[in-house]
């Protein structure tokens, strides 16, 4: 998908580049997308709701340890994400 929407995968320089980047990462790259395509996931990206409390270093911890509440929004703000890519 980041490929469909111009975002080119760089081995040589993988730092800072948004297609290599996780959310809350990824979030504040969205404003360096260019092109006709960057303007809706700039605009997904402002949303605070988007991936709220996510952070990488959680996804190998105990299940008890996160908030069921936000593992459905973090479910919905993916859903929202891949279809607004998908429809660019």
């Amino acid at each position: 998908m980041m490929l469909v929407i111009g975002l080119p995968a760089d081995e040589k320089n993988r730092t800072g580049n948004p297609f290599y980047l996780h959310f809350p990462a990824l979030k504040t790259h969205l404003p360096t997308i260019s092109g006709p395509r960057g303007a809706p996931l700039r605009r997904l990206g402002e949303d605070p709701k988007l991936f709220q409390h996510w952070d990488i270093g959680m996804r190998y911890a105990p299940p008890e340890e996160i908030d069921r509440r936000w593992v459905d929004r973090w479910k919905n703000s993916a859903e929202e994400l891949v279809g607004r890519m998908a429809s660019l």
